[in-house]
């Protein structure tokens, strides 16, 4: 994948539109930044297909800049989700904590990533299971599992892992006792 993609609407043999689908069936995760000289150009439908940003022509390098580093930024931080120490890495399934790498499942990366999106909440067990595991005939120790496995990889920090039946799991920056 590439992080951007640019692309002039009005080409020769084919138009933007079509290599716009050839590329988002194998590029879903590019930004897609259309450039056309034609100034009543629908805007509202572009954004609807799936176009991230339209420039007009003549393109200022400058707002092309711009408009590349913002989405960039973008696409970064959908990635990666920080708390404190702790930066989580969803797409490659590692962490660091004060620095170290820290390798985890895809489950694991999944299951810190939903605890990292809502610190300080409790987030109930059936939605992590439904939204991890599909909900699909999966027992309730396979989330304790994970835990587990998590809170031995992360160790000691100033961030803890809460479990409660009644309540669900909460990523808290309080000192708790771990039952």
């Amino acid at each position: 994948d590439y992080d951007a993609i640019i692309l002039d609407i009005h080409m020769p043999i084919k138009d933007g539109f079509h290599v716009f689908g050839a590329i988002k069936r194998k590029n879903k995760k590019s930004t897609l930044i259309f450039i056309t000289g034609y100034k009543d150009y629908n805007y509202i439908d572009a954004h609807e297909v799936g176009i991230d940003d339209i420039l007009d022509k003549p393109v200022d390098p400058e707002a092309l800049k711009a408009v590349l580093s913002n989405r960039i930024r973008q696409k970064v931080q959908e990635k990666t989700l920080s708390l404190g120490s702790l930066t989580l890495d969803r797409e490659l399934n590692y962490c660091t904590l004060n620095g170290q790498l820290i390798e985890l499942t895809a489950k694991e990366t999944q299951l810190l990533g939903k605890l990292l999106e809502r610190p300080d909440t409790y987030i109930p067990r059936n939605e992590l299971l439904n939204s991890i595991w599909g909900g699909t005939n999966v027992k309730p120790k396979t989330l304790d599992a994970h835990l587990s496995n998590l809170r031995s990889k992360l160790g000691t920090f100033e961030f803890h892992i809460k479990a409660k039946r009644e309540h669900g799991v909460i990523l808290t920056t309080e000192k708790v006792d771990l039952d």
